[in-house]
């Protein structure tokens, strides 16, 4: 099981700088921004001493920047307190963080995943699985979301691990328009799945 991503702001922040970005140009804005506020940790108090003109010589675009400004002033605001985002169900997370500039509700799914370690979460939107999900079920076209929903239905939990056998073991829906009653209720509930100081602190001590 891979543990949660500690840093929370930190993990925001490479979401906005790997958008529309090869993972070699990210990781190297990434390594920039790192090596500029050491020894000190990437947190909001950190962000807002960088000077705009500093953050573009790293590489960051002006478009990121004024999504990176916004969520490190809401994050200051405690709108939302990531810290405290673990209370909340998945939809409730989804839905504070996409009020912040540059995250979507993919980003969001990825937080719940890989920083608050829910393991029942299934990004309907990523290409990425949709075209896996087409091919393994050989469908005729990609599968919307009632069809994630419906396939990772028997899957549950956790949505993104397919049973032994891979997908022999689980049947696909036998109809796109009318995914199983227990898929559908699912969605129902949770339509965006288908993944002091404390760990997730964003306190600029190491």
């Amino acid at each position: 099981t891979r543990r949660p991503q500690r840093n929370r702001v930190a993990m925001l922040v490479w979401a906005i700088v790997s958008q529309q970005s090869s993972s070699r140009a990210a990781r190297s804005i990434q390594q920039r921004i790192v090596a500029h506020v050491a020894p000190r940790r990437i947190c909001p108090e950190v962000f807002a001493e960088i000077p705009d003109a500093t953050l573009r010589q790293l590489g960051v675009s002006p478009q990121k920047l004024q999504s990176i400004r916004d969520l490190t002033t809401r994050v200051l605001r405690r709108e939302p307190s990531l810290a405290s985002l673990h209370r909340y169900d998945d939809q409730a997370v989804i839905e504070r963080l996409i009020l912040i500039r540059g995250i979507g509700v993919w980003t969001a799914q990825m937080f719940l995943m890989f920083s608050l370690g829910r393991p029942d979460v299934l990004p309907w939107g990523d290409l990425g699985i949709r075209t896996a999900l087409q091919r393994l079920y050989h469908l005729d076209a990609l599968p919307n979301r009632a069809e994630c929903a419906a396939i990772a239905a028997v899957w549950r939990p956790p949505a993104p691990v397919p049973p032994p056998g891979g997908a022999s073991a689980a049947p696909a829906p036998a109809a796109a328009s009318a995914p199983p009653a227990a898929a559908s209720a699912a969605a129902a509930r949770n339509p965006c799945r288908p993944p002091g100081r404390s760990a997730a602190s964003t306190s600029c001590a190491a």
